[in-house]
């Protein structure tokens, strides 16, 4: 189980009570959310779909590598980025 820091883009502001950075543990992205769920109620479902799917509107970063996939591992890691994705025409 790996600890990571876990920086947050505003769209998660209400669920972390205004932190910017918060700590989390585990093997996957998907272990991750659990973990924060337990301190942040309504993060993961926020990130994550009712199947465990990154939802279309975040953006993941494992460090500076984009993912799309909730099964990805973490070892390794040291930051994760979740950010409100922009989208337009």
């Amino acid at each position: 189980m790996s600890a990571v820091q876990v920086r947050v883009g505003s769209i998660l502001f209400e669920y972390t009570g205004g932190a910017e950075v918060v700590d989390g543990e585990g093997a996957t992205v998907a272990e991750l959310f659990a973990d924060l769920e337990a301190r942040y109620p309504g993060i993961a479902f926020r990130v994550l779909d009712e199947q465990g799917v990154l939802r279309p509107h975040i953006a993941l970063f494992l460090d500076s590598r984009a993912t799309r996939d909730a099964a990805a591992p973490l070892a390794g890691v040291g930051t994760v980025h979740v950010l409100g994705a922009l989208s337009g025409g």
